[in-house]
């Protein structure tokens, strides 16, 4: 599995539950404009990027596995709570 790295997160004044959008190093690839929104249960969900083309959604990139995608929501989670905004978001 590749390394979650320099994990980036910039937080937004809330509109529903969008709280902030994120970025990270996976391996050697950037990935960004992840948004980051919060759970009725306290916890956040990550929504990747897609295109619209023509009348069609397209993914830009999404995890292909549920391993990935938990451990990119806990390497946001985990700076949500080094930034003190994990808290707000819970209340």
């Amino acid at each position: 599995m590749e390394q979650i790295k320099d994990v980036q997160i910039t937080p937004i004044n809330p509109q529903g539950s969008l709280i902030a959008f994120g970025s990270c190093l996976l391996g050697d690839m950037f990935i960004g404009h992840i948004a980051i929104h919060n759970k009725p249960d306290g916890s956040i969900r990550l929504v990747f990027p897609a295109r619209k083309v023509k009348e069609k959604n397209l993914q830009v990139f999404y995890p292909t596995t549920e391993e990935l995608n938990k451990l990119l929501t806990k390497a946001f989670e985990e700076k949500l709570k080094e930034l003190n905004l994990f808290d707000e978001i819970q209340n």
